[in-house]
C-alpha cells in the first residue's frame, strides 16, 4: 500500500503512531526538510539534530526505513556529503547517504554514489535511466537499471574543474542544427541542439 501525505496533513499526524498503527516500511521524505517539523533554523547543527530525532524516534523499534530527498548547493570547494544545503547534521546524523547525478543529458542516464556508508558496505555505483511508459509526459514510468564499468568517488562527482573531451570533428555548423525540437520524430537531442537521427 502507497499512502501519500502531504505538507497540509502531515503537521496534524502522530508520526510515531501512523508507523506503528499502519506497519509502514519506508517513509519517502521530499524535501526532506520541508517535513522536518518545528525546524526554523536549517542551518543550525542543534535545531537540525533535534528535528532529525523527531523522525528517529517515531521509527525506533519498528521495520521502517526513511528516505529523506535533498538538495545540493553549488559551492565548488566541498566534499561531496557537505553540498547538502543546510547544516552538515544533515549528514553527520543519519547512516547512510546516496548522492545522483545526471551522467548523460541525452539519454537521461543518472549515477547513483554511495557516499556515506556507517553500519554498511560501501555498494558499487548504479547506473539508472527514467523512460515514460505510453504517451509522452505520461506518469507511468519505468527505470532501468545497470553497472558502470567503474566506480566514481562521491567527492569528485560534482566536480565542475573537468575539462570536456575534445573533439575531433564538427559535423556540421552551428546554423544547421535547429535551435528549439523539431515537430516531428526522427530526431534525438544533441549538445547543439537537435540533429536528424
Amino acid at each position: 500500500m502507497i499512502d501519500l501525505v502531504t505538507l497540509k496533513t502531515f503537521p496534524s499526524m502522530n508520526l510515531k503512531e501512523y508507523v506503528r498503527d499502519t506497519g509502514t516500511k519506508l517513509m519517502v521524505f521530499s524535501p526532506f526538510v520541508s517535513f522536518l517539523q518545528g525546524l526554523e533554523d536549517m542551518n543550525s547543527e542543534l535545531a537540525v539534530r533535534n528535528a532529525l530525532q523527531v523522525v528517529q524516534d517515531a521509527i525506533e523499534g519498528t521495520d521502517c526505513g526513511v528516505l529523506g530527498i535533498c538538495h545540493l548547493n553549488k559551492k565548488a570547494d566541498l566534499d561531496a556529503v557537505e553540498k547538502l544545503l543546510g547544516s552538515v547534521a544533515f549528514a553527520n546524523y543519519v547512516r547512510s547517504v546516496m548522492l545522483v547525478k545526471c551522467e548523460n543529458r541525452e539519454t537521461a542516464q543518472h549515477r547513483l554514489v554511495h557516499a556515506k556508508h556507517n553500519w554498511s558496505i560501501k555498494g558499487s555505483d548504479l547506473l539508472y535511466t527514467p523512460e515514460c511508459i505510453g504517451e509522452p509526459r505520461s506518469q507511468d514510468v519505468r527505470v532501468i537499471w545497470s553497472m558502470p564499468e567503474s566506480n566514481v568517488e562521491a567527492d569528485n562527482l560534482y566536480d565542475r574543474t573537468k575539462k570536456p573531451e575534445k573533439k575531433s570533428a564538427v559535423a556540421g555548423s552551428i546554423s544547421e542544427v535547429p535551435r528549439r525540437r523539431p515537430s516531428r520524430s526522427g530526431y534525438r537531442r544533441s549538445r547543439g541542439g537537435w540533429v536528424q537521427s
